[in-house]
């Protein structure tokens, strides 16, 4: 169980243009039966998380997390040995984003084996990017059926006040405020 972690300001290795290791929070190979829960994730170079699909990893549960202002795509999914069960399940978080995609990488096909609803997604900057589709051709796909686009309406994300404002429509879907003190 991975919870009520504040992790920030993550960087990454680098060497001219290439990179590598500015993650959030990362699942490498093989990792299974993980609850990542009420994690706030902001100001990451490479992702707020990343699940790498390798050595056929399985169960996770990402539930009532906040991932926000990655450099680069919200949320990874790298690599192909999918597992016989479902990989990972993606629920009740709100991805915030200054840019527009949120999901990078090169695993987040129709046949691949994650799951993903009742998520908050909201770009600052334009629409939203699942994979190369609109929102509606994502959810066309079954995932975030019942998940929204919108502003969860944080008290003040500029200074990274990510406590949720009463009329936060991320509560709808129960998401659950993560206490920031």
């Amino acid at each position: 169980i991975l919870h009520h972690n504040h992790i920030h300001d993550v960087t990454r290795f680098e060497r001219g243009r290439e990179g590598y290791g500015g993650w959030g929070i990362y699942l490498d190979a093989g990792s299974s039966e993980i609850r990542v829960e009420k994690n706030v994730v902001h100001d990451t170079r490479d992702g707020g998380l990343h699940l790498h699909n390798h050595g056929h990893p399985y169960g996770d549960l990402v539930v009532n997390n906040i991932f926000a202002y990655s450099a680069g795509p919200e949320l990874m999914r790298n690599a192909n040995h999918e597992p016989d069960g479902n990989h990972v399940h993606l629920q009740r978080n709100i991805v915030y984003a200054a840019g527009t995609e949120m999901f990078g990488g090169n695993n987040w096909h129709a046949a691949s084996k994650f799951t993903s609803d009742k998520n908050c997604f909201f770009s600052e900057t334009g629409t939203p990017d699942f994979f190369g589709k609109r929102f509606d051709r994502w959810q066309a796909t079954g995932r975030d059926k019942n998940s929204i686009v919108a502003n969860p309406r944080f008290v003040d994300p500029a200074r990274r006040d990510f406590r949720l404002q009463p009329d936060s429509p991320a509560l709808g879907l129960g998401f659950e405020p993560i206490d920031m003190s």
